[in-house]
Protein backbone atom coordinates (compact mmCIF):
# COMPACT_ATOMS: atom_id res chain seq x y z
CA UNK A 1 0.00 0.00 0.00
CA UNK A 2 1.43 3.72 -0.60
CA UNK A 3 1.87 5.68 1.72
CA UNK A 4 0.69 9.58 1.66
CA UNK A 5 3.02 11.79 1.05
CA UNK A 6 4.38 14.00 4.28
CA UNK A 7 3.63 17.78 4.64
CA UNK A 8 6.41 19.76 4.77
CA UNK A 9 6.92 22.70 7.10
CA UNK A 10 9.07 25.81 7.17
CA UNK A 11 11.23 24.20 9.29
CA UNK A 12 11.83 21.48 7.03
CA UNK A 13 12.60 23.98 4.07
CA UNK A 14 15.00 25.59 6.18
CA UNK A 15 16.94 22.60 7.44
CA UNK A 16 17.07 21.19 4.15
CA UNK A 17 18.60 24.37 2.75
CA UNK A 18 20.76 24.99 5.76
CA UNK A 19 19.39 28.81 6.03
CA UNK A 20 17.12 30.20 9.22
CA UNK A 21 13.48 29.98 9.26
CA UNK A 22 13.15 33.99 8.42
CA UNK A 23 15.16 33.04 5.41
CA UNK A 24 12.94 31.06 4.25
CA UNK A 25 9.80 33.25 5.63
CA UNK A 26 11.56 36.36 3.61
CA UNK A 27 11.91 34.05 0.21
CA UNK A 28 8.29 32.76 0.09
CA UNK A 29 6.90 36.62 1.32
CA UNK A 30 9.36 37.68 -2.18
CA UNK A 31 11.02 40.18 0.16
CA UNK A 32 14.49 42.31 -1.17
CA UNK A 33 16.41 41.24 1.77
CA UNK A 34 17.70 37.91 0.38
CA UNK A 35 20.97 37.31 -1.35
CA UNK A 36 19.93 35.83 -5.55
CA UNK A 37 21.50 32.67 -4.84
CA UNK A 38 20.14 32.00 -1.68
CA UNK A 39 16.53 32.64 -2.85
CA UNK A 40 17.39 30.26 -6.00
CA UNK A 41 19.11 28.29 -3.25
CA UNK A 42 15.45 27.93 -1.43
CA UNK A 43 13.14 28.28 -4.41
CA UNK A 44 14.85 25.00 -5.80
CA UNK A 45 14.08 22.97 -2.43
CA UNK A 46 10.22 24.33 -2.39
CA UNK A 47 9.48 23.11 -5.78
CA UNK A 48 11.26 19.80 -5.36
CA UNK A 49 9.57 19.51 -2.10
CA UNK A 50 6.35 20.32 -3.54
CA UNK A 51 5.79 22.81 -0.70
CA UNK A 52 2.49 25.14 -0.28
CA UNK A 53 1.82 27.91 2.32
CA UNK A 54 -2.21 27.02 3.58
CA UNK A 55 -2.61 30.52 4.76
CA UNK A 56 -6.46 30.10 4.48
CA UNK A 57 -6.54 26.94 6.69
CA UNK A 58 -4.20 29.28 9.22
CA UNK A 59 -6.57 32.02 8.92
CA UNK A 60 -9.93 30.12 9.85
CA UNK A 61 -8.01 28.46 12.56
CA UNK A 62 -6.81 31.68 14.15
CA UNK A 63 -9.62 33.77 13.13
CA UNK A 64 -6.03 35.94 12.43
CA UNK A 65 -5.19 37.65 8.74
CA UNK A 66 -1.74 37.16 9.38
CA UNK A 67 -0.82 40.66 7.97
CA UNK A 68 -0.26 44.06 9.13
CA UNK A 69 -0.75 47.17 7.19
CA UNK A 70 1.50 50.09 7.16
CA UNK A 71 -0.18 52.93 6.10
CA UNK A 72 1.63 56.61 5.12
CA UNK A 73 -0.89 59.68 4.35
CA UNK A 74 1.82 60.60 1.52
CA UNK A 75 5.76 59.18 0.48
CA UNK A 76 6.65 61.10 -2.65
CA UNK A 77 8.60 64.44 -2.20
CA UNK A 78 7.28 64.88 1.46
CA UNK A 79 10.25 62.53 3.51
CA UNK A 80 13.60 61.45 2.24
CA UNK A 81 13.50 57.59 0.50
CA UNK A 82 16.04 56.64 3.10
CA UNK A 83 13.90 57.30 6.30
CA UNK A 84 11.16 55.56 4.64
CA UNK A 85 13.35 52.82 3.57
CA UNK A 86 14.62 52.53 6.99
CA UNK A 87 11.19 52.58 8.76
CA UNK A 88 9.90 49.53 6.49
CA UNK A 89 13.05 47.60 6.86
CA UNK A 90 12.83 47.66 10.68
CA UNK A 91 9.01 47.18 10.56
CA UNK A 92 9.75 43.94 8.18
CA UNK A 93 12.80 42.59 10.63
CA UNK A 94 10.38 42.97 13.88
CA UNK A 95 7.59 41.13 12.75
CA UNK A 96 5.84 38.13 14.71
CA UNK A 97 6.90 34.59 12.69
CA UNK A 98 4.75 33.83 10.03
CA UNK A 99 3.29 37.51 9.83
CA UNK A 100 3.36 39.48 6.16
CA UNK A 101 2.86 43.21 5.84
CA UNK A 102 1.37 45.27 3.21
CA UNK A 103 2.10 49.24 2.35
CA UNK A 104 -0.67 51.83 1.71
CA UNK A 105 0.56 55.51 0.35
CA UNK A 106 -2.43 57.35 1.00
CA UNK A 107 -1.61 60.21 -1.32
CA UNK A 108 -5.21 60.10 -2.86
CA UNK A 109 -7.34 59.35 -0.23
CA UNK A 110 -8.96 55.81 1.39
CA UNK A 111 -9.84 53.67 -1.39
CA UNK A 112 -9.38 50.54 -2.21
CA UNK A 113 -7.95 49.02 0.69
CA UNK A 114 -10.07 47.96 4.05
CA UNK A 115 -8.47 48.29 7.48
CA UNK A 116 -10.27 45.39 8.63
CA UNK A 117 -8.37 43.14 6.28
CA UNK A 118 -5.50 43.50 8.56
CA UNK A 119 -5.05 41.81 12.17
CA UNK A 120 -3.54 45.72 12.86
CA UNK A 121 -1.71 48.91 11.54
CA UNK A 122 1.57 50.56 12.15
CA UNK A 123 0.63 54.63 10.68
CA UNK A 124 3.31 56.67 9.83
CA UNK A 125 2.70 59.89 10.46
CA UNK A 126 4.07 63.21 9.09
CA UNK A 127 2.01 65.99 8.96
CA UNK A 128 -1.58 67.22 11.18
CA UNK A 129 -4.01 66.03 8.27
CA UNK A 130 -2.91 62.63 8.85
CA UNK A 131 -5.33 62.81 12.06
CA UNK A 132 -8.28 62.45 9.21
CA UNK A 133 -6.69 59.27 8.39
CA UNK A 134 -6.57 57.95 11.49
CA UNK A 135 -9.73 58.32 12.85
CA UNK A 136 -10.91 56.99 10.08
CA UNK A 137 -8.89 53.54 9.88
CA UNK A 138 -9.53 53.38 13.68
CA UNK A 139 -12.92 52.84 12.90
CA UNK A 140 -12.23 50.03 11.01
CA UNK A 141 -9.42 48.49 13.03
CA UNK A 142 -8.66 49.93 16.57
CA UNK A 143 -5.48 47.52 16.47
CA UNK A 144 -2.95 50.52 15.67
CA UNK A 145 -0.18 52.54 16.57
CA UNK A 146 1.28 56.24 15.39
CA UNK A 147 4.84 56.41 15.22
CA UNK A 148 7.34 59.51 13.96
CA UNK A 149 4.72 62.66 14.76
CA UNK A 150 2.37 63.63 17.94
CA UNK A 151 -1.19 62.66 16.99
CA UNK A 152 -4.37 64.33 18.67
CA UNK A 153 -6.38 61.77 19.01
CA UNK A 154 -6.66 59.65 22.37
CA UNK A 155 -6.73 55.91 23.23
CA UNK A 156 -3.57 55.62 20.56
CA UNK A 157 -0.07 53.96 21.25
CA UNK A 158 1.76 57.04 19.82
CA UNK A 159 5.90 56.54 19.69
CA UNK A 160 7.66 59.67 18.54
CA UNK A 161 11.07 61.44 18.36
CA UNK A 162 12.16 64.68 20.32
CA UNK A 163 13.03 66.50 16.90
CA UNK A 164 12.44 69.43 18.60
CA UNK A 165 15.47 69.09 21.40
CA UNK A 166 17.51 67.47 18.65
CA UNK A 167 17.37 70.36 16.28
CA UNK A 168 18.09 73.14 19.23
CA UNK A 169 21.39 70.79 20.46
CA UNK A 170 22.11 71.02 16.79
CA UNK A 171 22.16 74.89 16.55
CA UNK A 172 23.80 75.38 20.34
CA UNK A 173 26.52 72.84 18.85
CA UNK A 174 27.32 75.37 16.56
CA UNK A 175 26.86 78.99 18.94
CA UNK A 176 29.36 77.11 21.32
CA UNK A 177 31.94 76.96 18.60
CA UNK A 178 31.22 80.43 17.37
CA UNK A 179 29.06 80.53 14.65
CA UNK A 180 26.38 83.70 14.77
CA UNK A 181 25.13 84.26 11.26
CA UNK A 182 23.64 80.53 11.35
CA UNK A 183 21.43 79.55 8.69
CA UNK A 184 18.28 77.17 8.41
CA UNK A 185 17.37 75.05 5.59
CA UNK A 186 14.06 72.72 6.38
CA UNK A 187 12.27 70.47 4.48
CA UNK A 188 8.14 71.57 3.28
CA UNK A 189 6.75 73.30 6.00
CA UNK A 190 3.18 71.28 7.00
CA UNK A 191 5.46 68.34 7.76
CA UNK A 192 5.44 68.40 11.83
CA UNK A 193 8.95 66.95 12.11
CA UNK A 194 9.70 69.89 10.24
CA UNK A 195 7.97 72.67 12.30
CA UNK A 196 9.44 70.97 15.33
CA UNK A 197 13.21 71.01 13.65
CA UNK A 198 12.32 75.05 12.86
CA UNK A 199 11.40 75.59 16.53
CA UNK A 200 14.42 73.92 17.87
CA UNK A 201 16.36 76.22 15.55
CA UNK A 202 14.45 79.68 16.64
CA UNK A 203 14.84 78.19 20.59
CA UNK A 204 18.74 78.08 20.15
CA UNK A 205 19.38 81.58 18.50
CA UNK A 206 16.41 83.19 21.19
CA UNK A 207 18.25 81.82 24.39
CA UNK A 208 21.59 82.59 22.77
CA UNK A 209 20.50 86.53 21.96
CA UNK A 210 21.13 86.07 17.89
CA UNK A 211 18.84 87.24 15.70
CA UNK A 212 16.36 84.99 13.71
CA UNK A 213 17.19 86.70 10.12
CA UNK A 214 14.20 85.46 7.77
CA UNK A 215 16.57 86.03 5.24
CA UNK A 216 18.77 83.10 5.82
CA UNK A 217 15.90 80.40 6.54
CA UNK A 218 14.99 78.36 3.42
CA UNK A 219 12.48 75.80 2.76
CA UNK A 220 12.77 73.28 -0.28
CA UNK A 221 12.71 69.62 -0.85
CA UNK A 222 13.90 66.83 1.54
CA UNK A 223 16.54 65.67 -1.38
CA UNK A 224 20.04 66.62 -2.69
CA UNK A 225 18.99 68.77 -5.12
CA UNK A 226 16.77 70.39 -2.59
CA UNK A 227 20.18 71.02 0.02
CA UNK A 228 22.06 72.09 -3.17
CA UNK A 229 19.11 74.74 -4.51
CA UNK A 230 18.55 76.00 -1.16
CA UNK A 231 22.81 76.81 -0.30
CA UNK A 232 22.96 78.51 -3.64
CA UNK A 233 20.17 80.97 -2.96
CA UNK A 234 21.27 81.21 0.60
CA UNK A 235 24.63 81.79 -0.68
CA UNK A 236 23.66 84.42 -2.96
CA UNK A 237 20.84 86.59 -0.60
CA UNK A 238 22.93 86.28 2.43
CA UNK A 239 26.60 85.61 1.42
CA UNK A 240 27.66 86.49 5.75
CA UNK A 241 25.90 83.46 6.80
CA UNK A 242 28.61 80.85 8.41
CA UNK A 243 26.90 77.78 9.03
CA UNK A 244 23.61 76.38 8.45
CA UNK A 245 21.49 73.69 10.21
CA UNK A 246 19.88 71.28 7.26
CA UNK A 247 17.13 69.52 8.25
CA UNK A 248 18.30 66.00 7.20
CA UNK A 249 21.11 64.98 5.83
CA UNK A 250 20.42 64.77 2.24
CA UNK A 251 19.57 68.70 2.92
CA UNK A 252 23.21 68.77 3.99
CA UNK A 253 25.09 66.81 1.82
CA UNK A 254 23.40 68.78 -0.79
CA UNK A 255 24.50 72.03 0.68
CA UNK A 256 27.87 71.08 0.94
CA UNK A 257 28.07 70.14 -2.87
CA UNK A 258 27.53 74.12 -3.30
CA UNK A 259 29.86 74.55 -0.72
CA UNK A 260 32.36 72.46 -3.04
CA UNK A 261 31.82 73.89 -6.10
CA UNK A 262 32.27 77.72 -4.85
CA UNK A 263 35.35 76.84 -2.97
CA UNK A 264 33.76 77.66 0.67
CA UNK A 265 34.37 73.80 1.73
CA UNK A 266 35.28 74.09 5.41
CA UNK A 267 34.79 77.69 5.64
CA UNK A 268 30.89 77.61 6.58
CA UNK A 269 29.99 74.77 8.91
CA UNK A 270 27.21 72.03 7.90
CA UNK A 271 25.24 70.19 10.54
CA UNK A 272 22.42 67.43 9.33
CA UNK A 273 19.80 65.68 11.02
CA UNK A 274 18.66 61.58 10.86
CA UNK A 275 22.06 60.51 11.22
CA UNK A 276 22.12 58.55 7.80
CA UNK A 277 24.97 56.19 6.26
CA UNK A 278 25.87 59.09 3.67
CA UNK A 279 27.17 61.42 6.17
CA UNK A 280 30.07 59.44 7.23
CA UNK A 281 31.44 59.53 3.91
CA UNK A 282 30.78 63.26 3.10
CA UNK A 283 34.02 65.10 2.59
CA UNK A 284 34.39 66.51 5.30
CA UNK A 285 32.72 64.01 7.53
CA UNK A 286 28.74 65.36 8.68
CA UNK A 287 28.23 66.05 12.02
CA UNK A 288 24.48 65.87 12.61
CA UNK A 289 21.60 64.67 15.22
CA UNK A 290 20.89 60.63 15.35
CA UNK A 291 17.59 60.03 15.02
CA UNK A 292 16.49 56.54 16.41
CA UNK A 293 14.27 55.36 13.45
CA UNK A 294 15.09 52.07 13.99
CA UNK A 295 14.03 52.33 17.66
CA UNK A 296 10.94 53.93 16.85
CA UNK A 297 9.95 51.58 14.01
CA UNK A 298 10.85 48.38 16.56
CA UNK A 299 9.04 49.44 18.68
CA UNK A 300 5.97 50.56 16.95
CA UNK A 301 5.87 47.31 15.69
CA UNK A 302 6.03 45.40 19.26
CA UNK A 303 2.98 47.39 20.48
CA UNK A 304 1.41 46.78 17.73
CA UNK A 305 1.76 43.02 18.30
CA UNK A 306 1.01 43.24 22.32
CA UNK A 307 -2.11 45.07 21.02
CA UNK A 308 -3.14 41.75 18.72
CA UNK A 309 -2.03 39.37 21.11
CA UNK A 310 -4.61 41.12 24.01
CA UNK A 311 -1.80 43.19 25.88
CA UNK A 312 -2.79 46.66 27.00
CA UNK A 313 -0.47 49.10 27.29
CA UNK A 314 -0.64 51.81 30.13
CA UNK A 315 1.27 53.97 28.38
CA UNK A 316 -0.01 55.01 25.37
CA UNK A 317 2.99 58.39 24.41
CA UNK A 318 6.62 57.45 24.48
CA UNK A 319 9.18 60.24 23.23
CA UNK A 320 12.76 58.79 22.36
CA UNK A 321 15.74 61.30 22.18
CA UNK A 322 18.63 62.46 20.15
CA UNK A 323 21.90 62.39 19.77
CA UNK A 324 24.76 64.83 18.42
CA UNK A 325 26.76 62.77 16.49
CA UNK A 326 30.22 64.60 16.10
CA UNK A 327 32.37 64.78 13.00
CA UNK A 328 33.98 67.21 10.79
CA UNK A 329 31.68 69.30 9.53
CA UNK A 330 30.68 72.04 11.97
CA UNK A 331 34.60 72.78 13.78
CA UNK A 332 35.06 75.76 15.85
CA UNK A 333 35.03 78.85 13.64
CA UNK A 334 38.37 80.18 13.00
CA UNK A 335 38.47 84.26 12.16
Amino acid sequence: MQSKPSHKTIRDIAELAGVSLMTVSRVINNSPLVRESTREKVMAIIEEQKFKVNITARSLVSQKTYTIGVFFSTIEHKVSDSFTMQCLREIYNTLAPGYNMVVKDFSQGLYEYNPSRTDGIIFISMQESDDEFISLIQQENPKIVVINRRTSIPNIINITIDEEAGAKAAVELLIRKGYKNIGLINGQPNIQANIDRANGYYQALQEARLPVNAARIYNGSFNFEGGYLMMTRLLQNTPDVDAVFCANDEIAVGALKALEERGLKGKIAIVGFNDSEIGRYTTPPLTTVHKPVDEMARQGCKALFDLINGKEHSELRHVLPTELVIRKSATKKID
